[in-house]
């Protein structure tokens, strides 16, 4: 009598085994801005969304709880971060305040941020600004410590960052005329 240890009928790629594995635990193939093949991947937006279409995502310091906005546009199909943009009080209900252009961008395409008004750059762990699960604000990592968070003055929320569940961030496309946010 011998012993088998396994017992293959046809040999299988490792290509056909993570295929087997995304269908059975339903998952979505990550793809580059560009594949391969030279295909543009599409971002998973409104159908409004165009070719140099500009999108604030609302942030806050969570040094100074103050408002300022992280500026996507829209480049061969895929959201790039321009910058981010203090806003004053003024500009933010001029540009913002019952503004219904609302637009989805994709988790994938958030850039690393800074924030423009304490200068703390987004901790290289974490994609995207952190959410506070008490005031709902989008902050930025000015008063993070080893991945131990402390919410804005306003709120006073602290905690341990946890990865949050999501697939986009939604932000607004500013209305034109009016007032500009300024860069700091």
């Amino acid at each position: 009598m011998s012993i088998i240890k396994w017992q293959n009928t046809a040999p299988t790629t490792l290509e056909q085994k993570i295929q087997e594995w995304r269908q059975e635990n339903q998952v979505q193939p990550h793809n580059d801005a560009a594949s391969r093949q030279g295909e543009i991947i599409r971002s998973r937006t409104a159908p409004y969304t165009s070719e140099g279409s500009i999108v604030d995502l609302p942030r806050v310091c969570a040094v100074l709880d103050r408002p300022y906005a992280a500026r996507y546009i829209m480049v061969n199909g895929i959201f790039r971060l321009q910058d981010t943009l203090e806003v004053p009080e003024s500009v933010y209900r001029n540009l913002y305040l019952n503004n219904d252009n609302v637009e989805a961008v994709p988790l994938r395409d958030l850039g690393c941020e800074t924030c423009s008004v304490c200068g703390a750059r987004q901790n290289p762990n974490w994609c995207g600004p952190v959410k506070c699960n008490r005031c709902h604000a989008f902050t930025c990592y000015g008063r993070t410590v080893d991945d131990y968070h402390r919410c804005r003055p306003s709120c006073g929320a602290e905690g341990q960052l946890t990865r949050g569940e999501g697939k986009s961030h939604n932000g607004l496309a500013p209305r034109t005329g009016g007032g500009f946010a300024r860069n700091r």
